[in-house]
């Protein structure tokens, strides 16, 4: 979750910029892809209860990360290659939908795998990880965008939800799904 704030803070620093100087677009444009990714995550929040009810929570948390990381990093080199508005924003709103159902599978992780009486302090710590980290990020966003590059810097923030996918499935891979595990405490009782 911190690894992840931190490249939203880069891409909300990073984001106008990115359009008016990579992609060579004005306010329209930015309200194009802004909305483009808007309906991906409406798209992606219409599947995820059946994905994760299907896949699992723990498989669908790193998949749906890495996911979105490649997107993201096809979406922020695009303008190397070319400024045409289309081709991303189609990209936003692919991106969108892993981005709808790996937020709702890590929700659904901390919830069934943490018991109620500690549920609120649990989500306070990951509110205060994710602030925390987004703040770290606009930060970095705003000091290194222009020094680094913003599509240098972007790329940067995909490898990090590419890493951070990768290194959730490898620390998940052996944990039991916490769906499971709270649906057999639930029958238990």
């Amino acid at each position: 979750l911190f690894v992840t704030s931190i490249g939203e803070g880069v891409m909300g620093a990073l984001f106008a910029p990115f359009v008016v100087d990579a992609l060579e677009g004005g306010a329209e444009e930015l309200g194009w892809t802004m909305t483009a990714q808007a309906v991906g995550g409406i798209a992606g929040g219409l599947f995820a209860g059946r994905w994760i009810a299907r896949f699992g929570a723990l498989r669908v948390v790193p998949a749906t990360l890495v996911l979105f990381g490649l997107i993201d990093l096809a979406i922020f080199n695009f303008p190397r290659w070319s400024t045409a508005i289309v081709p991303v924003l189609v990209l936003f709103v692919v991106v969108g939908v892993p981005g709808a159902v790996g937020f709702a599978a890590q929700l659904t992780v901390v919830q069934s795998a943490v018991e109620n009486a500690y549920l609120g302090r649990v989500f306070a710590v990951a509110g205060v990880l994710a602030s925390a980290g987004m703040l770290l990020g606009a930060t970095v966003g705003g000091v290194l965008g222009e020094r680094v590059g913003i599509v240098n810097l972007l790329t940067l923030q995909g490898l990090g939800y590419v890493v951070a996918g990768s290194l959730a499935g490898v620390l998940l891979r052996r944990e039991p799904d916490p769906l499971v595990v709270a649906e057999g405490r639930a029958e238990a009782i």
